[in-house]
Parts: C-alpha cells; sequence; structure tokens
C-alpha cells in the first residue's frame, strides 16, 4: 500500500490501513523513518478455511535503511508483522502490539548486514513466531548488537527461532534442510531480557557451522510449560543469567556451549498482566 524508497525524514503518524494485496509498508534507502501510532490489518474480516489471509501481507518491511523508529503501533496480518530487510541498522521497535502474524522478525535476507536494533516493550498475541531471526547460505550475513527486553507473548508455536536454515516456509524447520551457498549467516550478540511466554512453545537456535556459530545471552527468559523436547539448540553459544529453558540436556553436545552467570540457572518471569489487549 505504500512504498517509500528514498524517502528521509518519512513519517506516518496515527493512520490506519486496511486490506493490503501484499506488504503494508515497505521502506528502502531511507535515513529517518517513523511509524506511530499506525493501526495495519488485512483483511478486516476473519480468516477460515475458504478464507485464509492472503500470503505476503508484511506490516512494515524496512531495508537498507537507517534510524527506523516502530511504536506504538498495532499490526495483525498475513505474515510477518515487522520484517526487518538487509542492511537496516539502528532501528528501535517500541511499545508495539502484534496479533496474527509471523512476528518480530529479520530476514530472510540479510546479505549485506544488520545491526543495531532495539525491541522493546513488546506484546505478540498468536504470532505464529515470536522473536524470529532467518536466513540461509544463499542470502545470509552478519546480524548482531541486537536486544530484545520487556516482551510478552502467549499462543505463540515457536516464541524463539534464531535459524540459518530458511527454506520459504512460514515458520522455521528444526533440522539443517542443506541449503548451500556463499552467504553463510552469522548472528553475534543478540541479547534477550525479560522475555515472557505465557504459553509451551518451540525455542531454536542455531549457528550455520563451527565458523559461524550464534551468540545469544538469555537474561530473565521464561517459557511457561517448556520441556527439553522443545528445545532445538546447534552450533551456539549461549550465556544465561536467568531462564527456565532446560539447555542442560543439549549442554554436553560438542558443539553447545552453555556458560551460566549470575544465577543463570532460575528466572523470575517478567510479569505480563494487563498486557495482552484486543487489536485497535
Amino acid at each position: 500500500l505504500i512504498s517509500a524508497a528514498n524517502a528521509d525524514g518519512f513519517t506516518m503518524y496515527r493512520i490506519t490501513l486496511h486490506d493490503s494485496p501484499n506488504f503494508h509498508v515497505g521502506v528502502s534507502h531511507t535515513d529517518g523513518f517513523t511509524a506511530w501510532g499506525v493501526h495495519l490489518k488485512t483483511p478486516v474480516h476473519q480468516p477460515g478455511p475458504n478464507d485464509p489471509r492472503p500470503r505476503n501481507t508484511d506490516g512494515i518491511d524496512p531495508g537498507s535503511s537507517s534510524n527506523i523508529t516502530i511504536a506504538h503501533s498495532w499490526i495483525d496480518n498475513g505474515d510477518d508483522n515487522v520484517a526487518i530487510k538487509t542492511g537496516t541498522t539502528h532501528m528501535s521497535v517500541i511499545d508495539n502490539h502484534f496479533y496474527s502474524g509471523h512476528g518480530m522478525s529479520i530476514g530472510s535476507e540479510t546479505n549485506t548486514g544488520d545491526s543495531f536494533l532495539l525491541v522493546d516493550g513488546l506484546v505478540e498475541d498468536h504470532t505464529t513466531s515470536g522473536i524470529r531471526i532467518k536466513s540461509n547460505a544463499t542470502r545470509g550475513g552478519l546480524v548482531e548488537n541486537l536486544t530484545y527486553r520487556n516482551i510478552c507473548m502467549r499462543d505463540v508455536p515457536i516464541p524463539i527461532a534464531i535459524s540459518p536454515y530458511y527454506n520459504n516456509q512460514t515458520v522455521e524447520g528444526f533440522v539443517d534442510p542443506g541449503i548451500k551457498g556463499t552467504h553463510i549467516p552469522e548472528y553475534r550478540n543478540i541479547t534477550l531480557e525479560n522475555i515472557t511466554d505465557m504459553t509451551p512453545g518451540d525455542v531454536l537456535i542455531a549457528g550455520y557451522d563451527e565458523e559461524h556459530r550464534t551468540q545469544v545471552m538469555l537474561k530473565n527468559v521464561t517459557i511457561k510449560g517448556i520441556t527439553p523436547a522443545k528445545v532445538h539448540v546447534k552450533l551456539a553459544n549461549i550465556v544465561t543469567a536467568g531462564t527456565n529453558i532446560p539447555l542442560e540436556p543439549v549442554g554436553g553436545n560438542k558443539d553447545v556451549k552453555v556458560v551460566a552467570v549470575d544465577g543463570g540457572a532460575g528466572a523470575t518471569a517478567y510479569s505480563c498482566e494487563g498486557k495482552f489487549l484486543p487489536m485497535r
């Protein structure tokens, strides 16, 4: 519906977009983009077996841009609620509500890199994924210096997916599909802090190979009802400072390194009381 290129200083404030045939908002080659109090919903009717939500109806997709802010917005759509495309740096996603959609995403194109992202105060209510970083060896690159904090989720099947396994699916698989290429995904310096998922879900944290290990810190991260069978970790360096995710069964694997600091065995669930609100 809105495609903005070379649009420095572009601001969307308190607007509503319904029934996009594809991405709601795409932004490229822009320095300084703000979406504040924006409401996106596609379609306005409810999906069903004979009335599915249109594919590729992403919410807001910035790429090759810098100094991006998405704040106080409500997104209910048929694909990634926010998808950060390659070449994006210095971006803040603050106090937003996501509903149907594929979550807070980076990728799948990351070949020119993404860096310096802050996601703070996000509520995700029945998105398919929560925190989602996706790429593969045909389109990957360096993704680093990311902070996700103060996030509440419920009814999210995969609350955490940090994956080099992207295979054009709506959710990530837990097994390497064997895609070969020279654009290797690399994920470094990723912090997840004060994250609470109210319902059980799967966790995927994977690196591509020994030279491209994923580096993550989990600080006060709680997924209620999680079991070892729902934890999928490979080629990752994980620092824990409070989490109930059962990493010990995989901690002995030669390709997974888990270090606990500051009482890392336990977590105090970040409170989600009053955070889940109807779509506006």
